[in-house]
C-alpha cells in the first residue's frame, strides 16, 4: 500500500492487493512519507479568501476548547475577498469575546459571527449546509 495526492492535493490510496485501482479521496493532505500523510481538511470545505486557502477543520480545531456552544467555521461570499471566513455559533447570542481568536492566523479569524438557537443534527452530525440556508448565506 502507498499514498499519493491528485492535482487538488487529495489522498489517492494506491492497495492493489484491495482494489484494483486506486482509491481518490476528496481528503486534502501533506505526505510525508509513502505511507505517511497529515489530514489537512476535505476539499469541498476549502476556504478561498483573497487568495489564501483556509481550512476550516483546522480552524475549528484551534477554537475546540475556547468556545462552549456547538460551533463551526464556513465561509460567505464576499466582494473584496472573494469568500470570508465566518463563525457560526449554537444558540441565542452571537457575542464572543474577541480574544479567543488570538489563536488564529490572521485570514483564518471570522469576519462575521452568527447564531442559530439550535443546530440541526443528523446522527449526532451538525447539518452545515441546512445551518447555512436558514441563514441566509447560501
Amino acid at each position: 500500500m502507498s499514498v499519493s495526492v491528485d492535482d487538488r492535493g487529495c489522498l489517492v490510496i494506491n492497495s492493489p492487493h484491495i482494489t484494483g485501482k486506486p482509491v481518490i479521496t476528496n481528503d486534502i493532505v501533506k505526505i510525508y512519507s509513502e505511507n505517511e500523510f497529515e489530514w489537512l481538511g476535505r476539499f469541498d470545505n476549502v476556504i478561498n479568501s483573497g487568495g489564501v486557502k483556509i481550512f476550516p477543520e483546522s480552524v475549528e480545531e484551534k477554537l475546540f476548547n475556547k468556545i462552549d456552544s456547538k460551533f463551526f467555521i464556513a465561509s460567505e461570499k464576499d466582494a473584496k475577498l472573494g469568500n470570508k471566513v465566518i463563525l457560526v455559533i449554537e444558540g441565542d447570542s452571537n457575542d464572543i469575546d474577541s480574544s479567543i481568536f488570538d489563536v488564529l492566523d490572521k485570514y483564518e479569524k471570522p469576519r462575521s459571527i452568527y447564531n442559530l438557537k439550535e443546530f440541526p443534527v443528523n446522527q449526532e452530525k451538525i447539518q452545515r449546509n441546512k445551518i447555512l440556508k436558514k441563514l441566509g448565506i447560501i
